[in-house]
């Protein structure tokens, strides 16, 4: 519940605070018990310009990332993307420029905190008469919390976070800074400007004999090694290899629920429901019969799943829904009640944590802190001052600055026990909530609006797939891995199955999946198994979602790939090659030129077949009477005359000149950290870990 945490899950920063005993218990333990992994330099995370990244420390701000609520859905490796960019963006752009003077001061930072929305808008820091944020009481919180972080535990948590939140403000600051500056010194002179705008935006009017790659069959052209070599050369950039990679061929074979498993389910629910009407302790009931677990709050009737809200709407208490299917659930909800909601609410409170509470750093056990909070309440009962006590007692010293009062909030901003009891209560309402956070002496101060509710216990299941709708599945995948390790080839193989095996192609070990196929971290994780051998198939469980049917067919180091590996991607373009030669001679022999009008600039070079610079780079080269000889182009062969041409304006305005100088200087911004680690000596290993 503190000011200071809140800030940090909502500003969309890689902070937060965590602790970390149990991590550093589990990885002392490997490195002290003679596990390979992490022996030598085993825990080698990557390293930038020669300086290494543990494990042991990466993994803390991974972990630190997992504790904010905006990343709870990412994987492990998505959360390793985030703390690996900052690292390279900490480690190759901002000390280096910190170095060169590049700064941000202590006024610039504080305007900067203050500006920002997820701080303007906490509760706590606007003027009760207003409701406009003051600054005043943001230094006021953070003075409180610098003074009693000696003597509170919480406090000083709560000051470890901001500190850490600031550090995060002033790096982003400090790469906006350095990203201007980069800009500011992208400018093209003017007159080149107007000599690169006359170049390409003069208007050529020609007339073009011509034939179309269209126009050949297949069948009527042979590639050549020439072609394949010339490609290969014009093309080698892309061909580069800078990180490993590996190709593969996968089939997937999805484990789902088959017809049988959701009728099953269904009737499994059916006989629940009998039992669900009759009972007389409606949320024993659903806790212990449900596979996942719904809390029973008044719900706004907009919140609850438009699949389910038919089967409920208007119904009287102790009605049971029969089975909803919503994907691979099943769910029955029965009525308990219904009523009015407010849109929001305002509340005051002390807190009382306790050893082990999430967040808390109190050593008072659970037991005590429930007494604790009994006490504070009656006293508030029979007249206490709230403010002196939440002064004198709450573990949230930022709320207890502000009189305990957190402001006004809508559903979804505080924990649920906290916020069923600030909306489902009357105003005025004053009792102890229980949270993962402590015990809360909770007084509603505030309900603004209100909207029809209803009070659900639902019991949900998921439909399983069945041990025999499994073992079906792992045999037709079983039996493509043995048609392939056979030695059949794998097109007839996926034909006799009758599944699809489909290319995986450039797969970098960091890879969340194969190119066309989803959630299959798996997959990629055996691919990259440094014991793996080209040719080697197996029947991969990603995550017992599906069977993973995977032969691994390339390993490419870095460098660049060779011109047999990458033959297939430059098929089509050297068909093409032979197919312009094959309509150079037929043009050739044909004596009287097919003349069409065309017109074309260096910025746009496009004729009737495609996009052409070669040709009309050729017709801008010379004078207005020119007729080429036959031209190989890019989509045909050419012959061309150049009629006329019209000169492009020999001014820009100055609208034009800061429109070109803000592409480049945004092109820059966009490419310098990716330049910075193309030049930088950079590992990347964090696809042995996550």
């Amino acid at each position: 519940m503190g000011l200071f945490e809140s800030i940090r899950s909502r500003s969309g920063l890689v902070v937060a605070v965590i602790g970390l005993s149990l991590v550093a218990f589990v990885l002392t333990d490997f490195m002290t018990s003679g596990s390979m992994l992490f022996q030598g330099d085993r825990d080698l995370v990557g390293r930038v310009e020669g300086t290494k990244v543990s494990y042991i420390e990466f993994n803390k701000e991974v972990e630190a990332l997992r504790q904010n609520p905006q990343y709870s859905q990412a994987s492990p490796l998505q959360l390793s993307e985030l703390v690996w960019n900052n690292i390279l963006n900490e480690r190759l752009l901002i000390e280096p420029m910190a170095d060169l003077g590049f700064m941000v001061t202590t006024e610039e930072l504080g305007r900067v905190i203050e500006m920002t929305p997820s701080v303007r808008e906490m509760q706590g820091l606007q003027d009760p008469n207003t409701g406009q944020f003051r600054p005043d009481l943001l230094r006021s919180a953070l003075q409180n919390l610098r003074d009693q972080r000696e003597s509170s535990p919480e406090a000083a948590a709560q000051w470890d976070s901001w500190v850490a939140y600031e550090k995060d403000v002033k790096n982003q600051t400090m790469s906006s800074k350095i990203n201007d500056a980069v800009a500011a010194g992208m400018r093209m002179p003017v007159s080149i400007q107007i000599a690169q705008n006359s170049r390409n935006n003069r208007q050529l009017q020609m007339q073009v004999d011509f034939m179309s790659v269209s126009d050949v069959k297949d069948s009527d052209a042979v590639a050549s090694d020439e072609d394949y070599k010339a490609l290969y050369e014009e093309y080698k950039s892309n061909f580069k290899i800078t990180t490993p990679l590996r190709d593969a061929l996968v089939a997937d074979f999805a484990l789902v629920p088959t017809d049988q498993d959701l009728a099953k389910t269904r009737e499994e629910l059916l006989k629940i429901a009998i039992d669900f009407a009759a009972s007389i302790d409606d949320s024993a009931f659903a806790a212990a019969n449900t596979d996942v677990f719904v809390p029973i709050t008044l719900r706004p009737e907009s919140s609850i799943s438009p699949t389910l809200l038919p089967f409920v709407q208007g119904k009287p208490s102790g009605f049971v829904s029969e089975p909803v299917q919503e994907g691979d659930l099943y769910r029955i909800a029965k009525v308990m009640g219904r009523a009015s909601l407010p849109d929001s609410a305002r509340a005051k409170h002390i807190l009382i944590g306790f050893a082990g509470a999430e967040r808390s750093q109190a050593t008072r056990s659970y037991q005590e802190a429930e007494r604790l909070a009994d006490s504070i309440l009656s006293l508030v009962k029979a007249g206490g001052s709230f403010s002196d006590l939440s002064k004198q007692f709450s573990n949230d010293v930022v709320a207890a600055s502000n009189d305990g009062d957190l402001g006004w909030f809508q559903p979804g901003q505080m924990t649920p026990a906290f916020e069923s009891f600030c909306f489902e209560k009357s105003n005025g309402s004053i009792d102890v909530v229980s949270t993962e956070f402590g015990f809360h002496v909770v007084q509603v101060v505030g309900q603004k609006g209100g909207r029809p509710a209803l009070r659900l216990a639902e019991v949900v299941r998921r439909v399983m797939v069945s041990p025999e709708s499994e073992q079906q599945v792992y045999a037709r995948a079983g039996e493509l891995a043995k048609l392939l390790q056979g030695g059949m080839k794998p097109e007839e193989a996926a034909i006799k199955v009758g599944v699809p095996l489909m290319p995986a192609r450039n797969v970098r070990a960091i890879d969340a999946s194969v190119p066309g196929m989803n959630d299959n971290r798996e997959v990629v994780r055996w691919i990259f198994n440094e014991e793996r051998e080209v040719g080697e198939v197996s029947v991969v469980n990603n995550n017992y979602k599906s069977y993973s049917v995977v032969q691994l067919t390339a390993i490419y180091k870095e460098g660049y790939k060779s011109l047999d590996a990458v033959k297939e991607d430059l098929k089509t373009l050297a068909l093409n090659r032979a197919k312009v030669r094959v309509l150079a001679e037929r043009l050739k022999l044909r004596t009287k030129p097919e003349w069409v009008d065309a017109s074309a600039t260096m910025a746009s070079p496009y004729l009737a077949t495609g996009r052409e610079p070669k040709v009309v780079g050729i017709a801008s080269g010379n004078a207005v009477g020119f007729t080429s000889g036959i031209i190989e182009g890019s989509n045909g062969a050419y012959r061309v005359k150049l009629v006329n041409v019209f000169d492009a304006p020999s001014s820009m305005s100055a609208a034009d000149v800061a429109s070109e100088n803000n592409r480049l200087g945004s092109n820059a911004q966009r490419m310098l950290l990716q330049s910075l680690m193309q030049s930088a000596k950079v590992v990347d290993n964090r696809g042995a870990f996550y």
